[in-house]
């Protein structure tokens, strides 16, 4: 009986000991286990750590890139812009030119329309003044009414091709009066007032009216000036 016990409780005491070394073992595997999961779980979070500082260092460079390409697309702007305001001047400054040009073509065209009619009004008082030096022709002519009226017929259609270019209605109307009228000795006396007042009057305003023009075409080219400086 002793001997069974002592048996019994040997039996027992190795599987006590039994279950302790294992409880032992399993302990060091489990924390084997635990320390190699630590370790994967650090070197995953390393890696996904130095993937995101990639992606952030990848859209930093997108992000500098981009603002530098934005730069120099202001930059482009900005000198299309200056680029089409000097074009925009420059035809300006075109069209100026231009008005000026045909206002100085115009005012010449008159000036030169009025010296040719004053030419030829000297020509044709230098004929009437040799033709009245002959007193015998002078004497016919006054006596002739018939070679009288053609004479002043000529002087004004010369009048009126001075006047009609500086005023139509005006020349219109002096036209009227005299194919209104049938008496010479009228027509002679309203032809020299005509003639003074279109050589004393509105010739004389029709050159200071270009002198005005002129300095007005040199102002605007002074201001032109100005504006393409600027």
């Amino acid at each position: 009986m002793d001997f069974f016990n002592f048996f019994c409780l040997t039996i027992f005491l190795f599987i006590c000991y039994l279950i302790i070394d294992l409880s032992q073992i399993e302990d060091k595997f489990i924390l084997v286990i635990n320390y190699d999961d630590e370790e994967s779980v650090k070197a995953i979070k390393e890696k996904d750590m130095k993937k995101e500082n990639h992606e952030i260092e990848r859209i930093r460079k997108e992000s500098l890139y981009l603002k530098q390409k934005n730069k120099l697309l202001k930059q482009e702007n900005v000198h299309l812009r200056q680029k089409n305001k000097r074009v925009i001047n420059d035809c300006l400054l075109l069209k100026q030119e231009n008005d000026r040009v045909r206002k100085e073509s115009f005012l010449l065209r008159e000036e030169s329309l009025l010296l040719k009619q004053e030419n030829d009004y000297l020509h044709l008082k230098k004929e009437n003044d040799r033709n009245f030096t002959n007193s015998e022709h002078s004497s016919d002519i006054v006596k002739n009414k018939r070679k009288r009226r053609m004479l002043s017929d000529l002087e004004i259609r010369r009048l009126l091709n001075i006047l009609n270019p500086i005023d139509p209605l005006l020349a219109y109307k002096w036209r009227q009066t005299f194919n209104s009228e049938s008496d010479i000795e009228i027509i002679e006396s309203r032809i020299k007032y005509l003639d003074k007042f279109i050589h004393k009057q509105l010739i004389p305003e029709l050159k200071k009216k270009r002198c005005h023009f002129l300095q007005i075409s040199r102002n605007e080219e002074l201001d032109e000036s100005r504006i393409y400086e600027n």
